[in-house]
């Protein structure tokens, strides 16, 4: 069986390395660990795998992926409730755990531990799983009612090759992370790099930390990856504070970025004779769909750019349509769902859009009620159920990474800020509370979101 990453075909992995804050290793100690994992014959089995920025972590995903175990990528700090409900609709057969996460689980089914990781297995019903599918992906920042994107092997093995391609990483090429592996944009960012047989350096220290900076000074770091608000930081940080001699390019995923701000990163790169690749993409999509490489196309500012290799984006009703390889195989709510995949040959992105006459797509909006903060979707319907399940009368819209809170209670916005960080880890600052007599209505009786949207400067 060949191998899905191509690591193993250089040379010297002796000699390419992967660090993170507890230590640094070697390509061939990820072949020897994941070989010693293989000796286990394990039977194959849906796993629940929870996520850090950490080596044995990686080695767990590659060895699970490279074996054709699907995978179900939670993040580390998902609170309890949303786990076990993940934990109760899916059955997972395996848990491949940080020792600080508590789940019980009986000791005598643990198959496996190194010093950071447990895998557990665990007897459960057998259900049918399609030999397509490799990863579910959250869809949302949300809650545990989120649906799972489900990613085929070959999904992903595509996306991972254009990636690659457009970027040109090779194994000469170093990044480090600034995001969560089970964000796609993170895990395609791990993907091409390990695919490469890169440099990784893996920490859990963030930008806001002088730890981070330490280890980004003493790495010869080629490339640096962020959402839309760690160029924000970046901005107020300074972006000199990037410099080092090695670095070849930055990219952005996960939202647009102002254009002020976009300007600045362009000027930046310029000085430094980068290149800045604002790259937009969807989970669905395995994550990416299209890339505009700054300062080289800076003419066309603010556009998405055009398609990835081997990829087709063209407008269809003022929605941006996608076909490619990459495209999921549909949603899963319960394990029953993973019975099936759907071998689709386009995607609706569900953005409004336009093609200019040089083949550059901008977007205009959204078809449905979904806002992106801090690069995670959020469904305002479903935000607006919970709080009023917790007898909060609301209603709520989206607008410029802010989530507007129009409520006719009179409970205080305390309580609602403790309620959504509670339920879907939303800081207060991107909250905004009003109060309101009562829900403008159109002539069919359904409230105006259009006309709450007017009272919003």
């Amino acid at each position: 069986m060949s191998s899905f990453f191509k690591y193993k075909k250089y040379k010297n992995l002796q000699n390419k390395y992967i660090s993170d804050d507890l230590g640094k290793y070697s390509y061939a100690e990820l072949v020897k660990e994941t070989s010693r994992l293989k000796r286990l014959k394990l039977s194959k089995g849906l796993v629940l795998n929870i996520t850090n920025n950490s080596f044995n972590y990686l080695l767990g995903y590659i060895f699970f992926i490279e074996n054709k175990f699907p995978q179900i990528l939670l993040d580390n700090d998902i609170n309890e409730a949303n786990l076990n409900r993940i934990i109760e609709r899916y059955e997972p057969e395996y848990f491949y755990l940080p020792t600080s996460i508590k789940i019980k689980l009986n000791k005598k089914y643990r198959v496996y531990s190194n010093s950071t990781y447990f895998l557990y297995w665990k007897k459960v019903k057998k259900t049918q799983i399609n030999k397509n599918l490799c990863l579910l992906l959250p869809t949302s920042g949300s809650t545990g009612e989120q649906k799972f994107a489900k990613i085929s092997f070959q999904n992903l093995k595509n996306n991972t090759k254009n990636i690659s391609k457009y970027l040109k990483i090779n194994s000469k090429d170093t990044t480090i992370t600034t995001l969560q592996p089970s964000y796609s944009y993170g895990m395609s960012i791990l993907n091409t790099h390990i695919d490469n047989a890169s440099g990784i350096i893996l920490t859990n220290f963030t930008i806001v930390q002088k730890k981070f900076w330490d280890i980004y000074k003493s790495n010869r770091i080629t490339n640096f990856n962020g959402v839309p608000i760690t160029y924000e930081i970046l901005e107020k940080l300074g972006f000199k504070i990037l410099n080092n001699k090695y670095l070849k390019f930055l990219t952005s995923a996960g939202g647009s970025i102002n254009l002020n701000l976009t300007k600045k990163i362009i000027n930046y790169s310029e000085k430094r004779r980068i290149d800045y690749y604002y790259m937009y993409g969807q989970t669905e999509a395995s994550p990416r769909i299209a890339y505009i490489k700054y300062p080289r196309e800076k003419k066309h500012i603010g556009s998405i750019g055009r398609s990835i290799p081997e990829g087709k984006m063209y407008i269809s009703s003022n929605e941006i349509i996608y076909e490619g390889k990459n495209i999921f195989g549909g949603y899963s709510e319960l394990k029953k769902d993973l019975k099936f995949f759907m071998l689709s040959k386009k995607l609706n992105t569900g953005d409004l859009g336009y093609e200019n006459s040089q083949g550059y797509f901008f977007l205009t909006g959204r078809k449905k009620r979904i806002i992106k903060i801090f690069s995670y979707r959020y469904n305002l319907d479903d935000i607006e159920n919970i709080l009023n399940k917790n007898k909060i009368s609301c209603k709520i819209i989206g607008k410029n990474d802010k989530l507007y809170v129009f409520s006719k209670n009179s409970l205080s916005e305390k309580e609602i800020y403790h309620l959504l960080f509670k339920e879907m880890k939303l800081p207060k600052d991107k909250i905004i509370v009003k109060k309101i007599n009562k829900f403008p209505l159109t002539k069919n009786g359904k409230v105006s979101y259009v006309k709450l949207e007017t009272y919003v400067k």
